[in-house]
């Protein structure tokens, strides 16, 4: 694929992954797991449910990344940078693609199977935890996966005063929840430990 020389040649890439339909069927985030791109070298990422949201919010991740990024004169301050834009980056990508686009119908469907028709409306005492049992364990299962893959545990490379090395997530957890009783949105928050290694 392009994006393997696109990254080569240290251009920044901010995808917004949009589908008419708004399925997982029609965006490029499982084609880009597929062919192994380093997907923590993009600057910034984002496919929910308007153009306008998406557009505006890897634009706005991107332009941020890439305006602090010269003033890093630290280690220190650097793998901060980095380490907060891939925790926004890595965020999401499990609420945009593996929420939205994969989560959210099954469990919509099993709520309803079981009689609960108004999933925009949810008993606190009842289904309300069920639901949050179904998302923590949907999605943990998907983050394990997604952060086994090639595309995720690839190196980025990094520059502080003209020295090149490589940064890498070394692991990633997530801590998901329902901050309401209504499945449309998510509380979302990965928690990713970093290494980095000379090149």
């Amino acid at each position: 694929m392009k994006a393997h020389s696109v990254l080569k040649k240290k251009y920044r890439i901010a995808l917004v992954d949009l589908s008419e339909h708004f399925s997982a069927e029609e965006t490029l985030f499982p084609i880009l797991i597929n062919h192994d791109i380093p997907l923590n070298q993009f600057i910034a990422y984002a496919g929910w449910n308007t153009v306008s949201n998406s557009v505006g919010t890897a634009l706005v991740q991107g332009a941020v990344f890439c305006t602090e990024l010269p003033h890093q004169t630290t280690k220190h301050a650097l793998l901060s940078l980095y380490k907060n834009n891939l925790t926004f980056l890595n965020n999401r990508y499990m609420e945009d693609y593996f929420y939205l686009k994969d989560v959210i119908e099954p469990i919509n469907n099993t709520l309803k199977s079981a009689g609960y028709t108004n999933v925009y409306d949810l008993d606190m005492d009842h289904n309300y935890k069920w639901a949050n049992i179904m998302l923590q364990q949907a999605l943990n299962e998907r983050a394990t996966r997604f952060k086994h893959t090639k595309a995720f545990r690839q190196y980025i490379p990094i520059t502080l005063n003209g020295k090149e090395s490589n940064l890498r997530i070394k692991d990633m957890y997530i801590d998901t929840s329902y901050p309401w009783p209504r499945t449309f949105e998510i509380y979302m928050q990965t928690h990713l430990f970093l290494e980095e290694c000379s090149t």
